[in-house]
């Protein structure tokens, strides 16, 4: 999330906005084009050789994970391995 202060009559308003309003279109514009780069060579279903056993080209790959455990946790950041 986007920390927001705006100046409201001269009182300072804090505010919680998000990064972006529709969350798909900021995966499929920032997320899965990362992940095309720098991981599908090893993580997906055409890769020559499955590192990990870890898929990421789907949502049930990273969700279930590989030989370590799920790549993604929702709502855990912090316990989420990606």
């Amino acid at each position: 999330m986007k920390f927001v202060v705006i100046n409201f009559f001269g009182v300072a308003v804090f505010a919680f906005q998000p990064l972006f309003a529709d969350p798909i279109a900021f995966f499929e514009t920032k997320v899965r084009p990362l992940l095309i780069n720098r991981c599908y060579d090893c993580h997906s279903h055409q890769a020559k050789k499955l590192k990990g056993a870890l898929y990421l080209d789907s949502l049930k790959g990273a969700l279930e994970g590989g030989d370590i455990g799920p790549a993604v946790k929702p709502g855990d950041l912090s316990g989420s391995l990606l």
